[in-house]
């Protein structure tokens, strides 16, 4: 797929990881706080919500490794191409 993809792509899917792999650390910040504060608001909704979906996928990978190796990147990125 990297072979073929264009330039184009392959930075949109650069980007869009990144911005997948944001979402996800802020989710988790935002649910640890609502869990701290013993009030389960949108936070955890959402977490709940999207623990079967690709979301729920993208958040657990992201707890899996907090830093984010480029290869890491790059692997994600090509999953959104897919």
């Amino acid at each position: 797929m990297a072979d073929t993809a264009s330039l184009e792509g392959l930075a949109a899917g650069w980007r869009t990881a990144a911005q997948v792999r944001e979402w996800a650390l802020d989710l988790c910040q935002r649910v640890e706080r609502q869990l701290d504060a013993g009030q389960l608001g949108e936070a955890v909704e959402e977490w709940l919500h999207g623990r079967l979906l690709p979301s729920g996928v993208s958040v657990t990978e992201t707890l899996r490794d907090r830093r984010w190796a480029p290869s890491k990147g790059v692997f994600s990125a090509l999953m959104l191409l897919f």
